[in-house]
């Protein structure tokens, strides 16, 4: 019951930014890769906003985002979907006491295409105003909740890749590339 709480709100906070989020992972434990060049802390060039991956299995990572100042903790994983390679995160326990407050919350994955080339990673996300037009036009089927003017997958792992396999290469589909350098 608080998972699922956990992933309503932090799933409409995703809403928000335009994000996709999913309820199930884009993996299973086939699919998982490990690179250690992802291991450390990354910066988007003009911001104090960092990206700190640490390995914490053989194939997983604790992501520490920090946000104005404000960390966050993901659990994160790197998926190799044919040629491409995706980051699927998904929200840590929150530091609330407040259990009324965390049983209205539900805890939700979101992706990012990535590409790393040396102290450069490059992301994009799934662009949630793309899907709708796709979903509208009904040119996909892919399972899904419309909710609060965004779009909760519900696909499971299987269907979440074969999707991004079709669309990893479309650059309206992920548009807005960021960029995020190694800290030495």
């Amino acid at each position: 019951m608080l998972a699922l709480k956990l992933t309503v709100a932090l799933g409409l906070a995703v809403l928000v930014a335009g994000c996709v989020p999913s309820l199930h992972p884009l993996y299973t434990e086939e699919d998982l890769v490990y690179d250690p060049t992802l291991v450390g802390t990354w910066t988007e060039e003009e911001s104090e906003d960092t990206w700190t991956f640490r390995k914490v299995g053989d194939k997983s990572y604790d992501l520490i985002y920090t946000e104005e100042g404000v960390p966050a903790r993901f659990d994160a994983h790197l998926v190799r979907i044919g040629e491409f390679l995706f980051l699927d995160t998904y929200p840590g326990e929150p530091d609330i006491k407040n259990g009324f407050y965390l049983i209205h919350l539900v805890p939700a994955h979101t992706f990012s295409r990535i590409e790393m080339e040396g102290d450069v990673l490059r992301y994009a996300m799934l662009d949630l105003d793309w899907l709708k037009r796709m979903i509208a036009e009904k040119a996909t089927d892919i399972g899904h909740e419309e909710m609060e003017g965004g779009i909760l997958l519900t696909a499971p792992p299987n269907e979440l890749q074969e999707f991004l396999l079709k669309y990893a290469d479309d650059d309206n589909a992920f548009p807005d590339s960021k960029e995020l350098h190694h800290q030495k």
